[in-house]
């Protein structure tokens, strides 16, 4: 029923009825139906002081029935935490342990009251601290693209990395690690090396049908084992890190090569003239589809060292003349340099082409004949 009104609150009546939408505002709410839904519980809306009143009872109301409904589970809140805290379960597990009884809700709340879960202001803060790191990621994450892009930039044109990072004050070492896993830095060094042809695959001093030492092996273990001699592979010498690859029973070692280039010669004259300290016989054993330097094959057999393939060395083994191919041994190929600035042929070639090591540095002060097409010192250039 509507109250009579006061001189005080005139203001809420219109044609003589209730203002709604003036009393809401009136009272501090923003729509005309919460007055009207005040009015129809019996709410004293032309007296303020009783309204008042009446307010705060009607929250403390709303309070106590929200705590009733809260306390109706308290004999399960000691086994709620006990799951959560102990067994890990979470909150759906929980709720569906007690047949839906207390809800997914009602369970966050019991455990919220009892601090053993975030309560929404620490999910506040937890989300406005995500939302802070993952900002400083993106904006890392945007300048070091930006700095890559400009160091990248910068070195198509013929700066250095360095150099960029020096002038404008970037570290290096950041910048390094960022440049070198994107794809663009990958695809720009490859294009900038030349790719130079493999020796392995065109040279004569690298065997095809044994591109890998270890399969080489493989297959002379299957030899020894056929023709029945005894052997320690990867034999260690005494008081030495040294080891050869095979040691047969009566002293003799056997060494393998896939290649005979200079280099890998080399290494084998220098490991038989450790051999020989340790044993009378020394055996270089190589794939018959290579060939051999002459000069080189010499050295070995002064050493007293025996050069053969896999085809003969089953027989050399038995003491049967077992010797290396003559197509095997090839001559050394002479290269005649003459330096094209003062023509000796005696000192060493340097990097750039036709100029020996002490001429090459001296290019930047010579003059081009184009009569001889070659670069000429001043006092020798011809006019």
């Amino acid at each position: 029923m509507n109250q009579p009104v006061t001189k005080t609150v005139t203001f809420l009546k219109k044609n003589g009825a209730v203002h709604w939408r003036k009393c809401a505002e009136f009272y501090g709410v923003k729509q005309g139906k919460t007055a009207k839904e005040w009015d129809r519980c019996g709410a004293p809306l032309f007296d303020p002081v009783e309204m008042k009143l009446w307010l705060e009872n009607r929250q403390r109301e709303w309070l106590r029935k929200i705590s009733d409904k809260s306390g109706h589970y308290a004999d399960k809140e000691d086994e709620i935490v006990r799951l959560y805290k102990s067994e890990r379960m979470g909150l759906r597990a929980i709720s569906h342990y007690f047949s839906g009884r207390p809800t997914m809700p009602g369970v966050r709340l019991i455990l919220i009251r009892r601090e053993v879960y975030r309560g929404e202001k620490v999910f506040e803060k937890q989300k406005q601290d995500s939302r802070a790191r993952r900002a400083l990621i993106i904006a890392n994450e945007k300048r070091h693209r930006h700095e890559a892009a400009v160091c990248l930039w910068q070195l198509r044109k013929g700066a250095g990395v360095e150099t960029t990072c020096k002038a404008n004050g970037w570290n290096l070492k950041s910048i390094w690690n960022y440049l070198s896993k994107r794809a663009s830095y990958r695809h720009f060094i490859a294009r900038r090396q030349r790719i130079w042809p493999a020796k392995r695959k065109y040279g004569n001093n690298y065997s095809r049908k044994f591109p890998k030492e270890s399969a080489f092996k493989a297959y002379l273990i299957s030899l020894l084992h056929e023709a029945r001699i005894d052997f320690v592979e990867e034999c260690r010498l005494p008081n030495s890190r040294t080891r050869i690859d095979f040691k047969l029973a009566d002293g003799t070692f056997i060494e393998c090569k896939v290649a005979l280039n200079s280099g890998q010669t080399y290494e084998a004259i220098g490991q038989a003239m450790h051999y020989g300290k340790h044993s009378k016989k020394v055996v270089l054993c190589v794939p018959d589809d290579i060939e051999m330097r002459k000069d080189l094959h010499e050295l070995f057999v002064a050493m007293g060292v025996t050069v053969c393939n896999q085809l003969i060395l089953i027989s050399f083994l038995k003491d049967e003349l077992a010797l290396l191919p003559s197509n095997a041994i090839v001559e050394q190929q002479k290269v005649l340099f003459i330096c094209k600035c003062c023509g000796s042929n005696e000192k060493r070639r340097h990097r750039m082409n036709s100029y020996c090591v002490e001429c090459a540095p001296l290019i930047p002060k010579m003059t081009f004949d184009y009569v001889l097409n070659r670069w000429m010192r001043n006092a020798e250039n011809h006019t």
